[in-house]
This record gives structure tokens, sequence and C-alpha cells, in this order.
């Protein structure tokens, strides 16, 4: 390839096209292009951006498409645009937004936009939009909505098959519940 202090490492099959300061630490790692970007974990793919980090911890088959500052911990999760979003299960999405966080056991989750936007222990869900929002259940649930608004929360013992639709400041503390606006 081409480029400027890129460095491939810790086994066969890496590739760096161009960029600078790119790390592929990992064997079958592969990063296009961008600046600083590091991929640790095998059968990853980093194609552009600014300071994308994907860790060793079990990160197969991840792949952030562009964006800066991201951080991927866990396997087949994907990332695309965005800035200072952070995917930590497996099988998540994030599409683009600022400052996102699929965290420990969202797997099957996505994050479709947004800014500060949390979700904690809760599979098969989803938050679309808005600033500020949260899914955390004290148990791991499934099948949650929370769609665009303002420091919206959905928590409490099982917060299962519950759909928050925007708003501000709205709580939705267990199962079965519906919140439209």
């Amino acid at each position: 390839g081409n480029g400027f202090r890129n460095y491939a490492s810790g086994g066969s099959f890496s590739a760096i096209v161009t960029g600078k300061q790119n790390r592929a630490a990992y064997r079958y790692s592969f990063i296009g292009t961008g600046s600083a970007n590091t991929t640790s974990s095998r059968f990853s793919t980093i194609l552009n951006g600014i300071k994308n980090y994907i860790s060793i911890s079990n990160s197969v088959y991840s792949t952030i498409l562009c964006g800066q500052e991201y951080f991927i911990s866990g396997s087949r999760n994907i990332v695309v645009g965005g800035l200072k979003n952070s995917a930590i299960t497996t099988y998540g999405i994030i599409l683009n937004g600022y400052s996102n966080v699929l965290s420990s056991n969202t797997h099957f989750s996505a994050i479709l936009g947004g800014s500060g936007n949390t979700m904690i222990k809760s599979t098969l869900s989803l938050i679309g939009q808005g600033k500020s929002n949260l899914i955390n259940p004290i148990n791991t649930s499934k099948y949650v909505t929370l769609l665009n608004g303002f420091s919206n929360r959905i928590y409490g013992q099982y917060s299962s098959y519950s759909f928050l639709g925007g708003g501000s400041n709205n709580k939705i503390g267990g199962q079965n519940q519906i919140i439209l606006n």
C-alpha cells in the first residue's frame, strides 16, 4: 500500500492500504485508510476514519466504516459515521451520532444517530435518534424501543416490550409499557 508510519504486525494476512499511523495488530485484520486507527482483533476492518479502535477482547468480525474516535469491544459489531461512539457488545449497530454507547448485554441492538444515548442490558432493542436517552433495566430485557426525545429513561426490574416515542423527561419503569409522546 501507500501511506506514512503504518504498522502491520501480530500475524499473517493483515493489510493497510494507505493512511497515516494506522496499526493492524492481529491476523486477518484490515485498515483501508485514515489516521491513527488500530485493529487488534482478527477478521476486523476499519475502512476509514481517525483514532478508531477495535479491541482484542473477542472483537472478531467487527467493522468501522468511517468516523472518529470509535471504540469496539465485542464481536460482529458495525459502526458507521459519527464521533466518539462505543459498541461494547455483540451484534451491535451504531449508525452515526455523537457519544452513543451500546454497553454490555445489548446483543442484536442498535442506536441510530442522536447524541449521548446509552443502552445497557437490553437485547433486540433500539434507540432511534434523540439526546441523552437511556435504556437500563435491572435485568436483561428485550424488544425495548426508545424513539427520539430528550432525557427519556426506560428502566425497572424488567422492561421488555416497552415503547417510548419521544418527548422529554419521560420514564418507563416496567414491561409492556407505552408512552407515545
